[in-house]
């Protein structure tokens, strides 16, 4: 029963959340969040931990984002694990230090956690806690991707954009490109907005390199708003 109470308050949160047959409405949302985490559902800690890391609906807090990830995180929950790594990795609050964050991302993907794969995947690309290995990245990207991971579908098109550890291919590059921006990646969006900018591996064309552009700064590409 208390697992349907949980699930029950799960699914308002959601709706509220998400604002779907009702006003969107985070406070509310957290509201039914905090009483389905109060039964111990993972996912909704998770919730949480997003909304206070990000400031949705309550003031923002990385320290209790923090909590709440590691209450979810003690209940086995892969992408506390990963929540939990990238708050290290980036010193949210914390001290940054990327041998912890490894370990939570490493603990993340024994449950094949395609966010901790991609970060780890990162971390090996730029030498960050560990030894530059573009092989061990590119094979972290390649787990993720199988996942549908836009951002390390991404990923994997810089290394071939950059011959990272590959042959330089703007073939490939922009393969894997598209598949990013398919999933509405913006930063995928944007390096086919320079793909056509630049005429890597097609011809120039500014027409295309705008289109990408702008679908990329509506995504709040910073890069692309510049």
């Amino acid at each position: 029963a208390k697992q349907n109470h949980s699930d029950a308050f799960y699914s308002l949160a959601n709706l509220y959340e998400k604002g779907i047959g009702v006003d969107q409405d985070y406070s509310i949302a957290i509201k039914y969040y905090k009483l389905s985490s109060e039964l111990n559902n993972s996912d909704a800690l998770i919730k949480l931990g997003y909304f206070y890391e990000n400031g949705y609906g309550a003031i923002q807090s990385y320290i209790k984002a923090k909590e709440c990830y590691e209450a979810s995180a003690l209940l086995n929950n892969s992408d506390a694990l990963y929540s939990l790594g990238y708050l290290y990795e980036n010193g949210y609050d914390v001290a940054q230090n990327f041998a912890i964050a490894i370990i939570f991302y490493k603990s993340s993907i024994k449950q094949n956690n395609p966010n901790g794969l991609n970060r780890l995947g990162y971390l090996y690309e730029n030498g960050y806690g560990v030894e530059k290995n573009y092989n061990e990245a590119k094979r972290y990207y390649k787990l993720a991707a199988k996942q549908n991971n836009s951002n390390a579908l991404c990923n994997l098109g810089y290394l071939y954009d950059d011959g990272k550890g590959v042959k330089k291919n703007f073939f490939k590059a922009r393969k894997y490109y598209i598949l990013s921006a398919k999933l509405g990646n913006s930063n995928a969006l944007y390096n086919l907005g320079l793909i056509y900018e630049e005429g890597k591996g097609v011809k120039i064309d500014y027409v295309k390199a705008r289109f990408f552009y702008t679908l990329s700064a509506n995504k709040n590409n910073w890069r692309a708003i510049e």
